[in-house]
Protein backbone atom coordinates (compact mmCIF):
# COMPACT_ATOMS: atom_id res chain seq x y z
CA UNK A 1 0.00 0.00 0.00
CA UNK A 2 2.54 2.68 0.89
CA UNK A 3 4.74 2.00 -2.07
CA UNK A 4 1.46 2.37 -4.19
CA UNK A 5 0.81 5.53 -2.71
CA UNK A 6 3.88 7.10 -3.04
CA UNK A 7 3.83 6.21 -6.93
CA UNK A 8 0.97 7.94 -6.88
CA UNK A 9 2.87 11.06 -5.65
CA UNK A 10 5.37 10.53 -8.57
CA UNK A 11 2.27 10.59 -10.93
CA UNK A 12 1.16 13.92 -9.65
CA UNK A 13 4.42 15.50 -9.03
CA UNK A 14 6.47 14.30 -12.26
CA UNK A 15 10.22 13.08 -12.82
CA UNK A 16 12.11 15.59 -11.79
CA UNK A 17 10.76 17.17 -8.14
CA UNK A 18 12.70 15.43 -5.66
CA UNK A 19 10.70 13.71 -2.66
CA UNK A 20 11.49 14.58 1.39
CA UNK A 21 9.50 11.57 2.65
CA UNK A 22 8.17 12.43 6.60
CA UNK A 23 8.71 9.79 8.54
CA UNK A 24 8.34 11.78 12.09
CA UNK A 25 6.17 10.57 15.21
CA UNK A 26 7.66 7.02 14.27
CA UNK A 27 6.14 7.78 10.46
CA UNK A 28 3.19 8.19 12.12
CA UNK A 29 2.97 5.05 14.18
CA UNK A 30 3.82 2.75 11.00
CA UNK A 31 7.07 1.93 12.18
CA UNK A 32 9.92 4.83 10.74
CA UNK A 33 12.80 2.58 10.05
CA UNK A 34 10.84 0.27 7.85
CA UNK A 35 8.97 3.21 6.30
CA UNK A 36 12.12 4.95 5.92
CA UNK A 37 13.82 2.09 4.04
CA UNK A 38 10.46 1.89 1.69
CA UNK A 39 10.38 5.29 0.82
CA UNK A 40 14.52 5.43 0.06
CA UNK A 41 13.53 2.29 -2.30
CA UNK A 42 10.62 3.37 -3.96
CA UNK A 43 13.01 6.90 -4.57
CA UNK A 44 12.70 9.41 -1.61
CA UNK A 45 16.18 11.66 -1.81
CA UNK A 46 15.61 12.28 1.95
CA UNK A 47 13.62 11.67 5.02
CA UNK A 48 11.87 14.61 7.46
CA UNK A 49 12.18 14.22 11.18
CA UNK A 50 10.73 16.27 14.30
CA UNK A 51 13.71 16.42 16.52
CA UNK A 52 17.09 15.43 16.23
CA UNK A 53 16.10 11.95 18.47
CA UNK A 54 13.87 10.89 15.85
CA UNK A 55 16.87 11.18 13.49
CA UNK A 56 18.96 9.57 15.34
CA UNK A 57 17.05 6.39 15.78
CA UNK A 58 17.20 6.14 11.78
CA UNK A 59 20.87 6.58 11.96
CA UNK A 60 21.05 3.42 14.44
CA UNK A 61 18.55 1.76 12.10
CA UNK A 62 20.67 1.91 9.59
CA UNK A 63 19.81 4.54 7.38
CA UNK A 64 22.36 6.55 5.44
CA UNK A 65 20.48 8.55 3.43
CA UNK A 66 19.96 12.51 4.28
CA UNK A 67 17.64 13.35 7.53
CA UNK A 68 15.85 16.75 7.88
CA UNK A 69 14.76 17.91 11.31
CA UNK A 70 11.60 20.01 10.07
CA UNK A 71 11.46 21.78 13.41
CA UNK A 72 13.86 23.98 15.08
CA UNK A 73 16.29 22.38 17.46
CA UNK A 74 17.74 23.18 20.83
CA UNK A 75 21.24 24.39 21.33
CA UNK A 76 21.53 20.82 23.60
CA UNK A 77 20.58 18.99 20.27
CA UNK A 78 23.80 20.34 18.48
CA UNK A 79 26.14 17.84 19.66
CA UNK A 80 24.26 15.17 18.00
CA UNK A 81 23.06 16.59 14.80
CA UNK A 82 26.86 16.52 14.67
CA UNK A 83 28.10 13.08 15.43
CA UNK A 84 24.97 11.73 13.72
CA UNK A 85 25.23 14.05 10.45
CA UNK A 86 21.66 15.51 10.33
CA UNK A 87 20.05 18.43 8.50
CA UNK A 88 18.57 21.20 11.28
CA UNK A 89 16.23 23.74 9.72
CA UNK A 90 17.38 26.94 10.74
CA UNK A 91 15.06 30.18 12.39
CA UNK A 92 17.35 32.35 14.37
CA UNK A 93 20.53 33.05 14.41
CA UNK A 94 21.37 32.36 17.52
CA UNK A 95 21.42 28.93 17.11
CA UNK A 96 22.83 29.42 13.48
CA UNK A 97 26.04 31.02 15.32
CA UNK A 98 26.43 27.76 18.07
CA UNK A 99 25.55 25.59 15.58
CA UNK A 100 28.41 27.05 13.60
CA UNK A 101 31.06 27.25 16.69
CA UNK A 102 30.77 23.22 17.06
CA UNK A 103 30.97 22.87 13.78
CA UNK A 104 34.73 24.76 13.56
CA UNK A 105 35.65 22.54 16.90
CA UNK A 106 34.86 19.43 15.39
CA UNK A 107 35.98 20.24 11.99
CA UNK A 108 33.05 19.14 10.25
CA UNK A 109 30.51 20.68 7.67
CA UNK A 110 26.39 20.87 8.21
CA UNK A 111 24.06 20.94 5.65
CA UNK A 112 21.22 23.34 7.03
CA UNK A 113 17.46 24.46 5.64
CA UNK A 114 16.28 27.74 5.95
CA UNK A 115 12.63 27.59 7.45
CA UNK A 116 10.65 30.84 6.72
CA UNK A 117 7.44 31.36 8.61
CA UNK A 118 5.06 32.93 5.73
CA UNK A 119 1.81 32.78 7.96
CA UNK A 120 1.69 29.26 9.50
CA UNK A 121 2.83 31.11 12.80
CA UNK A 122 5.14 28.08 14.03
CA UNK A 123 8.90 27.38 13.47
CA UNK A 124 10.82 29.90 10.81
CA UNK A 125 12.29 33.25 10.40
CA UNK A 126 9.76 35.98 9.77
CA UNK A 127 9.55 36.14 6.19
CA UNK A 128 10.88 39.91 5.83
CA UNK A 129 13.44 39.24 7.74
CA UNK A 130 14.81 35.87 6.56
CA UNK A 131 17.25 37.39 3.78
CA UNK A 132 19.27 39.18 6.09
CA UNK A 133 19.79 35.98 8.22
CA UNK A 134 20.35 33.62 4.83
CA UNK A 135 23.29 36.65 4.26
CA UNK A 136 24.73 35.95 7.75
CA UNK A 137 24.52 32.30 7.40
CA UNK A 138 26.71 32.49 4.09
CA UNK A 139 29.19 34.26 6.20
CA UNK A 140 29.61 30.90 8.12
CA UNK A 141 32.25 28.41 6.83
CA UNK A 142 31.23 25.28 8.52
CA UNK A 143 27.15 26.01 7.49
CA UNK A 144 26.08 25.16 4.11
CA UNK A 145 22.62 26.09 2.66
CA UNK A 146 21.11 23.56 1.28
CA UNK A 147 17.38 24.54 1.47
CA UNK A 148 14.96 26.88 1.97
CA UNK A 149 11.42 26.04 3.07
CA UNK A 150 7.90 27.47 4.43
CA UNK A 151 4.55 25.19 5.66
CA UNK A 152 1.32 25.69 4.55
CA UNK A 153 -1.12 26.00 7.49
CA UNK A 154 -4.43 25.48 5.33
CA UNK A 155 -3.24 23.35 1.96
CA UNK A 156 -6.10 21.14 2.89
CA UNK A 157 -8.41 23.67 1.57
CA UNK A 158 -8.27 24.69 -2.38
CA UNK A 159 -9.73 28.56 -1.96
CA UNK A 160 -8.23 29.38 1.22
CA UNK A 161 -6.90 32.73 0.89
CA UNK A 162 -4.03 31.96 3.19
CA UNK A 163 -2.23 29.51 0.54
CA UNK A 164 -2.25 32.27 -1.74
CA UNK A 165 -1.15 34.75 0.45
CA UNK A 166 2.12 32.29 1.33
CA UNK A 167 3.09 31.48 -2.20
CA UNK A 168 3.17 35.44 -2.93
CA UNK A 169 5.32 35.88 -0.21
CA UNK A 170 7.90 32.71 -0.32
CA UNK A 171 7.93 33.62 -3.76
CA UNK A 172 8.99 36.83 -3.03
CA UNK A 173 11.87 35.65 -1.16
CA UNK A 174 13.00 33.26 -3.92
CA UNK A 175 12.85 35.47 -6.42
CA UNK A 176 14.92 37.93 -4.21
CA UNK A 177 17.54 35.12 -3.59
CA UNK A 178 17.64 34.79 -7.33
CA UNK A 179 18.28 38.44 -8.14
CA UNK A 180 21.01 38.48 -5.39
CA UNK A 181 22.77 34.93 -7.17
CA UNK A 182 22.02 33.02 -4.52
CA UNK A 183 21.53 30.02 -5.47
CA UNK A 184 20.06 26.93 -2.81
CA UNK A 185 19.35 23.60 -4.42
CA UNK A 186 16.06 22.80 -2.33
CA UNK A 187 13.49 25.16 -2.57
CA UNK A 188 10.29 23.35 -0.71
CA UNK A 189 6.90 24.23 0.48
CA UNK A 190 4.29 21.44 -0.61
CA UNK A 191 2.89 19.24 2.27
CA UNK A 192 0.22 16.64 1.23
CA UNK A 193 -2.46 19.14 0.56
CA UNK A 194 -0.10 21.30 -1.31
CA UNK A 195 0.75 18.00 -3.40
CA UNK A 196 -2.51 16.96 -4.31
CA UNK A 197 -4.15 20.96 -4.62
CA UNK A 198 -1.78 23.09 -5.64
CA UNK A 199 0.71 21.54 -8.91
CA UNK A 200 2.62 24.78 -8.88
CA UNK A 201 3.86 24.71 -5.57
CA UNK A 202 5.81 21.50 -6.06
CA UNK A 203 9.41 23.76 -6.86
CA UNK A 204 12.15 21.65 -5.96
CA UNK A 205 10.71 18.98 -3.94
CA UNK A 206 7.99 18.27 -2.10
CA UNK A 207 7.31 16.65 1.29
CA UNK A 208 4.33 14.19 1.33
CA UNK A 209 3.39 12.14 5.32
CA UNK A 210 -0.33 11.74 5.44
CA UNK A 211 -0.62 10.82 1.90
CA UNK A 212 2.18 8.26 1.69
CA UNK A 213 0.03 7.10 4.77
CA UNK A 214 -3.73 6.47 2.44
CA UNK A 215 -4.88 9.23 4.41
CA UNK A 216 -6.46 12.09 2.72
CA UNK A 217 -5.86 15.49 3.83
CA UNK A 218 -9.75 16.23 3.30
CA UNK A 219 -12.69 15.40 1.52
CA UNK A 220 -11.78 18.09 -1.16
CA UNK A 221 -8.76 15.93 -2.08
CA UNK A 222 -10.46 12.67 -1.99
CA UNK A 223 -11.30 12.70 -5.89
CA UNK A 224 -7.41 13.97 -6.70
CA UNK A 225 -5.43 10.59 -6.09
CA UNK A 226 -5.75 6.85 -5.25
CA UNK A 227 -4.69 6.38 -1.97
CA UNK A 228 -4.53 3.12 -0.23
CA UNK A 229 -4.52 2.87 3.70
CA UNK A 230 -1.25 1.22 5.22
CA UNK A 231 -2.16 0.16 8.03
CA UNK A 232 -5.13 -1.87 9.46
CA UNK A 233 -5.96 -3.12 12.94
CA UNK A 234 -6.71 -7.10 13.64
CA UNK A 235 -7.74 -8.38 16.87
CA UNK A 236 -9.55 -12.12 18.02
CA UNK A 237 -12.75 -11.98 20.36
CA UNK A 238 -11.46 -13.75 23.76
CA UNK A 239 -14.88 -13.59 25.55
CA UNK A 240 -18.06 -13.81 24.74
CA UNK A 241 -21.05 -13.31 27.66
CA UNK A 242 -24.52 -12.31 27.97
CA UNK A 243 -24.37 -9.35 30.65
CA UNK A 244 -27.74 -8.66 32.75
Amino acid sequence: GFSRNVKEVRRLIGPHVKILQVVKADAYGHGAIEIANISLKNGACCLGVANADEGVQLRVGGIIAPIVILSPSTGSEITEIIKYNLTPSVSDLIFARRLQKLCKKGDVTIRVHIEVDTGMGRGGRMNDETMGMIRKIREYPNLSIEGVFTHLSQSETRMHHANENQWLLFHELLDELEQNKIAIPARHMANSGAILNFPNFHLDMVRPGLMTYGIYPSAETISKAKLTPVMSFKTRIILLKKFP
